[in-house]
């Protein structure tokens, strides 16, 4: 390689570091200026591949435990953790899943027991989503069409309603489960 091509190479690469945050300032990693490594997928998941992330709050310190009746904030920001949405299906709280994909993605693979509501109809189907129980909405993109449907849930007059911040995709990564088929199956 020409040397030329190592420095167009060498500032890319020192910009992606940076914007990635695998380069700490020194004060934060012991004065060594050695780089800090992200945390990889086994220390964000404990246990086998079906466990759950530990919820954290805001400063990474341990989240307060999931109430099956309360297992979210109304109102507030939408966006919810996956991880917190699992911590609530197993602290056993009344979610009701809500897939804003297009139907023929909802068949290729959904939450098991989610309600069919696409983005671009969201309007006629809003009938089908229970005001009594959380509505967490997802989609794959992790959640430009998710965020369509909350918007329409929430100008409906729906209050308890949250978005997978990571979409199915942090739903799936989590190991939980994900079935095949037809809203009506």
């Amino acid at each position: 390689m020409k040397p030329t091509h190592r420095r167009r190479i060498a500032p890319i690469a020192f910009g992606l570091i940076l914007a990635t945050g695998c380069a700490a300032p020194a004060a934060e990693n012991g004065d060594t200026g050695a780089a800090v490594e992200p945390p990889t997928a086994e220390a964000a998941v404990s246990g086998d591949a079906g466990a759950e992330a530990a919820a954290t709050d805001d400063a990474g310190a341990p989240a307060a435990p999931i109430s099956a009746d309360a297992p979210f904030e109304e109102g507030g920001d939408v966006m919810v953790p996956a991880s917190q949405v699992a911590a609530a299906v197993d602290a056993g709280a009344d979610i009701v899943f809500v897939d804003a994909r297009p139907p023929l993605d909802f068949e290729s693979g959904h939450v098991a027991g989610a309600i069919s509501v696409p983005y671009f109809e969201a309007e006629k189907h809003l009938d089908r989503v229970p005001r009594d129980r959380w509505a967490v909405v997802y989609c794959e993109c992790p959640h430009a069409e998710a965020q369509q449907v909350a918007d329409a849930l929430l100008a409906a007059g729906y209050t308890k309603v949250k978005v997978i911040d990571e979409g199915l995709g942090g739903w799936r990564d989590l190991g939980r489960e994900i079935v095949k088929g037809t809203p009506e199956s």
